[in-house]
């Protein structure tokens, strides 16, 4: 993989020197990677490096200008770190992560490159793990489960080899996000039946709004300045609480839309593309949001930029005969991968890429 890295490097450089500019155009150019399916996991670093999985091959797949697949079949990766690791789930319910340590060597011999396969393990006996997201030092987190034990949110440490049980809210548990400082989101049920968007707060599993426990929500991301990307349902109505007194109090609504929390607890919702139905997926390190909202007429894939929600179906110089149904991740270089809808009427995997001015 560090050979696959030369080309990466030299894409990111031309990208970063209009870097400001693109990000206020907004213009894209769209490579396809070839897969048929509808695969919604893929990773993307900041080396411009893609990850996921290869229907063609039934196995993982690297994309660095060309696709290479590796590991056993049927896995899927669902995400690389700027350090080149990447996090792999198998059908067989078990989480690995890949990679190579590089051991210098006496000049003039070259240095070795040993490559480690690891599985994390599960929190139980008998038990299985899935990874949702990975930060740049290798820590994993997702969900682990038995036969007799539901889904509790897991964290993995790189460095230990150890996986940590993060407990729940009363219900089921999943970790959907870490970043680089090591904070984790997710969701979980409570014993009241909803699902709530959570953070670890000192090691403790916290709900992200626990004066208005009665409608649904998850932690989709967090990024490293501490931002939030948290998908809810959550609507207002007045509940008389006395004979004279009125309450306005938060309930279950009829439709999903995203709010983007800041470190400071302040909240924005990002709007919608012209109907209700608003699912934030990924945000990099500039607050850039990406995810999928419903237009009129069908399901887009959508950017969050600078205050405004925009339909990257209306953003790309070579998009004819395609739709853009949903944006998967998004990188600091402001590079996307989404799914999309293609003139052969196959759902594929591209990757689209900031324009200079």
């Amino acid at each position: 993989m560090k050979t696959q890295r030369i080309g990466s490097m030299l894409l990111m450089a031309g990208i970063l020197c209009g870097a400001t500019s693109m990000a206020t155009a907004q213009i894209y150019t769209m490579v396809a990677l070839g897969f048929s399916g509808s695969n919604q996991e893929a990773g993307l670093n900041n080396n411009g490096e893609v990850v996921g999985y290869d229907n063609l091959t039934n196995s993982p797949f690297l994309y660095n200008g060309a696709v290479m697949p590796f590991g056993p079949t049927g896995m899927g990766a669902l995400a690389i770190n700027n350090n080149e690791q990447i996090a792999i789930n198998a059908p067989t319910g078990h989480a690995y992560i890949n990679g190579s340590y590089t051991i210098p060597a006496p000049y003039p011999f070259p240095p070795y490159v040993i490559p480690y396969y690891v599985d994390l393990g599960t929190l139980y006996s008998a038990g299985y793990a899935q990874g949702r997201a990975m930060n740049d030092s290798g820590a994993i987190v997702g969900e682990s489960w038995s036969p007799t034990v539901a889904k509790r949110a897991f964290s993995w440490s790189f460095s230990t080899g150890a996986m940590t049980d993060l407990g729940t809210l009363g219900g089921t548990s999943t970790a959907r996000g870490i970043n680089s400082a090591g904070q984790i989101v997710g969701q979980s049920n409570t014993a009241a039946g909803y699902q709530r968007a959570f953070q670890m707060v000192s090691g403790t599993m916290s709900d992200m709004d626990p004066a208005n426990p009665a409608y649904d929500s998850y932690a989709a991301a967090i990024n490293n300045a501490g931002q939030i990307v948290v998908v809810t349902n959550k609507a207002w109505h007045l509940v008389q609480i006395s004979r004279n007194k009125l309450l306005w109090t938060a309930y279950r609504g009829s439709y999903w839309y995203t709010l983007l929390y800041n470190s400071n607890g302040t909240n924005v919702d990002l709007g919608n593309l012209g109907a209700t139905g608003t699912y934030g997926r990924a945000i990099n390190n500039a607050g850039d949001v990406v995810g999928a909202a419903y237009t009129s007429t069908a399901e887009h894939a959508f950017v969050y930029h600078a205050g405004a929600l925009i339909d990257l179906n209306t953003q790309v110089n070579n998009l004819s005969g395609w739709t853009l149904l949903m944006a998967i991740n998004i990188n600091d270089y402001g590079q996307i991968v989404c799914m999309g809808h293609g003139p052969d009427g196959l759902h594929q995997l591209v990757v689209l890429t900031p324009i200079p001015d």
